[in-house]
């Protein structure tokens, strides 16, 4: 992929002010405009500023083969930790995309349309994490999506502690263009076909008036798990250090035989175990959903005059997703919360009540449609007070997700039909009449809003200095986000097999004010201060300082830093969810400590993640610092390095609370024999994470005549050190390298230029990382290398022909496979890093009608 970085001078992809000065003295009097962009409200030249931005123009989008948003910023270096529809098997929230700055969290990486917030997505990733939905934002419309490598709290308030991507759509455009694009993988699935037609009219200095209207689709076919090498079997024994992650239930069950203390299997397994008949859940599991994306947006701008303009922004979208996940599984564990068979019931053979563990395989896979609508309007007024720009807008953004299931269990059905021996592992068939009779449709619905009033000024000449021109903004905000998230009765009660239910109903206030100066201390050095000041009706205020530095002693050479504080505020959802009923593997060591046992078994315990309404916002401290630098011309380089100390991160550590009794004795229920038989494990402000980082960029050109021009470019990221402490008390455990979170990304691509043709190669490098394999031993684990990976994509452009652009390329041109990780479980991959996808063919077609 093909990243520009903003330049130190006006038009320019290079660093530097020579042309600059040749254009003021060759006389030219063009009109210099000034653009707000991302981590500053001042409007300025466009130039390197004193924080890393990265920007990827409309140009460089249609050279990247990318589809949707999320394609186009997955293999951003400094993307680490986020999570897309390309693993989508493994999602909480699935079908949906997120962007994760610095490897921070989805939810400490704000992402902006316009400038602007948008709703959450109605359903929290992982239950408890709030993420703006990459696949609600069509590609078609976007002009350049700018990413901000820095804590940004001082200028947009919450979220922004890894970084801000805001996507900029296209604006003053007139003209009919449309595309067609389709692509398969080598394998023969993951077809997709998308469509794009982007029409405006009018122009905003002769007529006034400029719409833009863009439409958007975008179809995917699912990929499964089995037809990929990699995945194909959860049994990974073959591969290199692999694990069986074949799962404990089976069609054909097995029973507890508590005299001996083992397992027995109720019939015979077709490989002849006598405890446990193992079961792959990898032949029903899908690498990529079926998915259906459609789109509308409209953007309309009216000129009354040159000091007062209107303007507004209409979004719909609708995205539906079909998932698949294998037959619901019979938990026996704990023991006391099984599901039995009393003694001469449905073929039981001991003569007494046996716990069971079984998979009710004949009703069918479950599954569900997801469907997420999004709708976003803004209407708003700008214009000019004396030197003074400003600007004010009403903002509101939902996003409404129904997930509608089917084939689910009901445990209270399953219970008295075990009882009753209608239903058994025992038996040879099952009755369909009574499987039919135990299974629910499912329906979970969530809605999630924003609201907001804004109000901001800008100017760029303050007022003068021998140094050059003091420019300042400030501005208000109001905001008001809700979340409510309803299942239906049988999830809220827990009465579904082997799943749970969220359940939320929750509102906040925001209330902010900012200001910000830009001072030139001298002809090479610009100072930037920052204040903003956030006020949430439920947790209170939240002050976010930055001070940054921007100094060019020479043309060829910036030097920048930066320190600042930013926070998060606690997501709706992690302050007020009802709860998340599901299975932790804990060790209840109070009761092994009271009873002296020396090896405390860990085992699986229901557990509800709720919400905490004490919940204090994660804060953090942000410093970079930085040089760009242009020796010649035809060169320039980056390099920034950044350093995020962040505090208070909300968690739900389930064993943490266990270990606690003093503290957290009322969240631990137990029986009559002083076992653990539930814990109730709320969202918490327990540990830190200190986060280390280099940012590094080159790009070289060279002017070929006749022949067009050569570019190479590279960005990359070098993570130095992810230190994590999980719970209060713990020491810091430096994470980088381990377990899919690998030191180096890179992305390096040379691209071709003609007059007919342009021709790209890109190499997607991500490093390699150490794995923990599953116990070999009693109380020992083997920890094994995952190498890297390296991918090839190639492009071909062809604009021979006026208005006519025909693209063809092929992603990961030698379908080189993920490698084996123990980490991925069942999938045999880490999903947060690749995809399973393979090569990848792909055809585009884009014509401008006018």
């Amino acid at each position: 992929m093909r990243f520009q970085r903003k330049t130190l001078v006006v038009a320019l992809a290079m660093i530097g002010a020579a042309p600059f000065a040749a254009h003021a003295a060759d006389g030219s009097t063009e009109k210099l405009e000034r653009i707000e962009v991302v981590g500053s409200n001042i409007k300025k030249i466009q130039k390197e500023g004193p924080s890393p931005i990265q920007v990827i123009k409309r140009a460089d989008i249609e050279k990247t083969g990318a589809s949707t948003v999320a394609q186009l910023l997955q293999n951003l270096p400094s993307n680490s930790g986020s999570f897309s529809d390309q693993a989508s098997g493994s999602q909480f929230a699935a079908g949906t995309s997120s962007v994760s700055i610095h490897g921070m969290g989805s939810d400490n990486t704000l992402v902006l349309l316009n400038g602007r917030r948008m709703a959450n997505y109605g359903f929290a990733q992982g239950g408890s994490i709030g993420f703006v939905d990459l696949n609600t934002l069509p590609l078609g419309a976007v002009e350049r999506v700018e990413v901000l490598k820095d804590g940004a709290s001082a200028i947009y308030g919450s979220d922004a502690i890894g970084g801000v991507v805001n996507i900029i759509t296209r604006k003053n455009y007139n003209g009919i263009e449309g595309s067609v694009r389709t692509g398969q993988a080598s394998h023969g699935d993951g077809t997709e076909y998308s469509t794009s037609l982007t029409a405006g009219f009018g122009d905003l200095d002769t007529d006034k008036f400029n719409v833009l209207v863009a439409l958007n689709t975008y179809d995917a076919k699912a990929i499964n798990a089995r037809d990929r090498d990699v995945s194909k079997s959860a049994d990974h024994r073959g591969q290199r250090n692999g694990s069986n992650f074949n799962s404990s239930y089976g069609p054909i069950g097995s029973y507890y035989d508590e005299a001996n203390d083992t397992y027995r299997v109720a019939r015979s397994c077709p490989a002849g175990s006598t405890t446990i008949c193992k079961y792959d859940p990898n032949q029903v599991l899908q690498l990529q959903n079926k998915t259906e994306r459609r789109g509308v947006m409209a953007i309309g701008n009216y000129k009354f005059s040159d000091d007062l303009s209107a303007f507004a922004e209409l979004g719909i979208n609708r995205n539906t997703t079909w998932t698949q996940a294998a037959p619901t599984p019979v938990s026996p564990t704990p023991k006391h919360m099984s599901y039995v068979i009393p003694a001469g019931v449905g073929g039981n053979p001991t003569g007494a009540p046996v716990e069971i563990l079984w998979r009710l395989t004949d009703a069918g896979n479950r599954q569900d449609k997801i469907v997420s609508d999004t709708y976003r309007i803004i209407t708003g007024l700008r214009g000019h007070l004396g030197e003074w720009d400003w600007e004010s807008a009403f903002n509101y953004s939902r996003n409404e997700a129904t997930s509608n299931g089917s084939n689910y269990i009901s445990a209270s059905g399953l219970t008295d039909a075990l009882k009753s021996g209608a239903l058994s592992p025992f038996y040879a068939t099952q009755n369909q009449a009574a499987i039919n009779a135990v299974k629910l449709n499912t329906t979970h619905k969530s809605v999630s809003t924003l609201a907001s009033v804004d109000l901001k000024f800008s100017n760029a000449e303050l007022f003068k200095l021998s140094s050059g021109s003091v420019g300042a903004a400030f501005g208000l905000e109001y905001r008001r986000e809700t979340i409510d998230d309803k299942p239906d009765d049988n999830s809220a009660i827990g009465n579904i097999v082997g799943s749970g239910g969220t359940s939320s109903n929750a509102s906040r206030k925001v209330n902010a004010a900012y200001v910000e100066v830009n001072i030139p201390v001298s002809k090479t050095l610009e100072l930037q201060l920052a204040e903003r000041y956030d006020n949430y009706n439920d947790f209170g205020g939240a002050f976010n300082p930055k001070v940054a530095l921007r100094w060019q002693p020479i043309t060829s050479l910036l030097v920048r830093g930066s320190y600042s504080t930013a926070f998060r505020a606690p997501s709706l959802v992690q302050s007020y969810t009802g709860g998340t009923v599901g299975f932790s593997s804990l060790q209840d060591t109070p009761y092994c400590k009271a009873n002296n046992i020396a090896v405390c078994e860990e085992m699986q315990y229901p557990s509800v993640s709720g919400g905490n309404p004490q919940l204090k916002p994660e804060t953090s401290y942000n410093t970079s610092w930085g040089v760009v630098f242009e020796p010649v011309k035809w060169a320039s380089m980056s390099l920034d390095v950044y350093r995020i100390n962040k505090y208070n991160v909300i968690d739900s550590n389930t064993q943490f609370v266990v270990n606690h009794p003093e503290v957290y004795g009322d969240k631990v229920v137990r029986g009559p024999d002083g076992k653990m038989t539930m814990v109730y494990s709320p969202y918490l402000n327990l540990g830190r994470e200190v986060v280390r980082g280099i940012d590094t960029g080159l790009t070289l050109r060279g002017d070929l005549g006749a022949m067009g021009s050569l570019t190479w470019t590279t960005e990359g990221n070098y993570l130095i050190a992810d230190q994590v402490q999980s719970y209060p008390g713990e020491p810091l455990k430096d994470q980088a390298g381990l377990y899919g979170n690998p030191k180096w990304r890179a992305d390096t691509s040379v691209t071709w230029d003609t007059s007919s043709f342009s021709t790209l190669a890109r190499i997607n490098y991500v490093g390699g990382f150490r794995d923990e394999t599953l116990e070999k031993k009693p109380n020992t684990k083997v920890v094994d290398n995952v190498p890297s990976y390296t991918t090839l994509d190639l492009q071909v452009l062809y604009k021979g022909v006026k208005n006519l652009k025909i693209t063809g390329g092929i992603n990961n041109v030698f379908n080189k496979e993920p490698p084996y990780a123990n980490l991925g479980e069942s999938y045999g991959f880490a999903t947060n890093l690749y995809s399973a996808r393979g090569r990848f063919y792909y055809v585009n077609v884009g014509y401008k009608f006018k």
